[in-house]
């Protein structure tokens, strides 16, 4: 199971630093609460692996 929660940490973890990267300079409000919404889920998942 720890390999399992490791893998799935560094995917969130890459998710974390896309969704990021493709947020910035994002200026329509509804496309800017989609990221955000992405971006907790993300560190939800992220905590929820043991990140």
């Amino acid at each position: 199971m720890d390999g399992a929660n490791s893998a799935a940490r560094a995917v969130e973890s890459t998710d974390l630093t896309d969704l990021k990267a493709a947020a910035t300079g994002v200026t329509a409000p509804d496309v800017t609460q989609v990221y955000k919404n992405l971006l907790a889920a993300s560190q939800r998942h992220l905590v929820a692996f043991g990140g």
